[in-house]
């Protein structure tokens, strides 16, 4: 079995300083007044065969990915089913901490955790479900505000006391397609690794863990996705329209953002973006938290070949894999949702502008280009619309989206420059 500290040494890209690069930025004003006037717009349909989360062609991506017979999802069978995966993100979400398989999800959002600019991610697929995704960790209830708006089945693990929070109370009203109790359990739609072993997505290896010496717990707990959601999840549910609006050319406009430098005000969660103009994505990459100004490439771990070790006396299983570095993550469009968060000593109180419906100012890269827009929602049901400049929803380019919640009231910010 392969070493993993090894495979670490030869697969983390470091680069060097980044302060040469950093000479010309230019700092968004997340709270800026923005005079633009917002055309409601209501769902958008989809061409058959294509994706509504990334715009692709799905035959023509099941001929480029050639997914293992251990997979899942729309590009097999044509089905729209989404479903959000909260994936840890400790000291960057790199090396050994890196998400595992991330590289088939088609939106990644990143949140903060904590008040401290400690942030998570929270990965959408539907495209590809792999056969396996992690490290699995808890949920806040601004997460959950993210999952009011897909009304999809949500896999993490552990969550905070979020029951008194205004959200959580509109939450666990009743709502089409769904019913929450005040604990969480909805039976098919939310997932929590730290439930009982009698749930049926926790049986068998569904839910398990690997070996403490290859991945540090408590960041090493995972679910076999593409088997719960084909053989546990509710076949028939009825999702929320998510779908965006994709175009094949840049809008007219914007100005050159071949950087961007993401910052939380905490160093190991800083990140850089990079534009590749060949393969037409932003690369990345995480500061190390050494403070040399040096980074590494943000990319997924793959698993293999699980070996069981042990199993405790509530029967989950401790598994050794064969582990290496994968594929980059990277994102043909990154768009930075500018928010407004209450934190309190459970964690948060949030809701988008903190109110039942919100807008705010939104980013967007793509192409090389930056715009600016605003965003919309309408209530804690309806999906976020991201609007352009001239005020109509904004296209994006075919290909995976990050977006960046960035809180507008600590001394947090997002630049950029050519």
């Amino acid at each position: 079995m392969k070493k993993l500290l090894s495979l670490l040494l030869i697969a983390v890209i470091l680069l060097g300083s980044a302060s040469a690069m950093e000479s010309g930025k230019i700092v968004i004003k997340g709270t800026e007044k923005r005079n633009i006037s917002v055309h409601a717009t209501g769902d958008n349909t989809v061409e058959a065969g294509i994706s509504p989360t990334t715009g692709e062609n799905l035959a023509e991506l099941a001929a480029t990915l050639q997914l293992p017979a251990t997979f899942g999802g729309m590009i097999k069978t044509g089905k729209y089913y989404p479903v959000l995966v909260q994936i840890s993100n400790p000291n960057g979400g790199i090396g050994q901490n890196a998400p595992w398989f991330a590289s088939y999800c088609d939106v990644m959002y990143e949140t903060m955790l904590s008040g401290d600019g400690i942030t998570r991610h929270t990965a959408v697929f539907n495209n590809a479900l792999p056969e396996m995704v992690g490290p699995l960790r808890s949920i806040r209830t601004h997460h959950l505000a993210i999952q009011a708006e897909w009304n999809c089945p949500y896999f993490f693990h552990g969550k905070q006391d979020m029951y008194v929070d205004p959200l959580m109370i509109e939450l666990n009203k009743a709502r089409p397609g769904t019913t929450y109790s005040r604990k969480l359990n909805t039976v098919g739609i939310l997932y929590n690794g730290t439930d009982g072993n009698s749930k049926p997505y926790k049986s068998g290896d569904r839910h398990f863990r690997v070996n403490k010496t290859q991945i540090d717990a408590p960041n090493n707990a995972g679910y076999k996705l593409a088997e719960i959601v084909k053989e546990v999840s509710p076949a028939d549910w009825e999702f929320n329209n998510h779908a965006y609006v994709f175009t094949d050319n840049l809008p007219l406009g914007g100005d050159d953002a071949s950087f961007i430098y993401v910052n939380w005000q905490q160093a190991v969660n800083n990140s850089r973006l990079e534009y590749d103009p060949e393969a037409n994505v932003y690369e990345r990459y995480v500061y190390l938290p050494d403070n040399s100004n040096r980074s590494a490439l943000y990319d997924e771990l793959t698993l293999s070949n699980p070996q069981l070790v042990n199993r405790d006396k509530s029967g989950e299983g401790t598994f050794t894999f064969e582990i290496e570095h994968g594929n980059p993550i990277t994102f043909t469009n990154v768009i930075v949702q500018y928010v407004t968060i209450d934190w309190d000593g459970q964690g948060t109180k949030f809701f988008p502008a903190g109110k039942k419906d919100g807008t705010g100012n939104a980013d967007y890269f793509m192409g090389g280009k930056h715009y600016q827009g605003v965003w919309k929602r309408s209530s804690i049901f309806d999906r976020t619309v991201f609007y352009g400049p001239d005020g109509y929803e904004m296209p994006l380019l075919r290909g995976k989206t990050l977006i960046i919640m960035m809180d507008t009231k600590q001394n947090r910010s997002v630049s950029y420059d050519p």
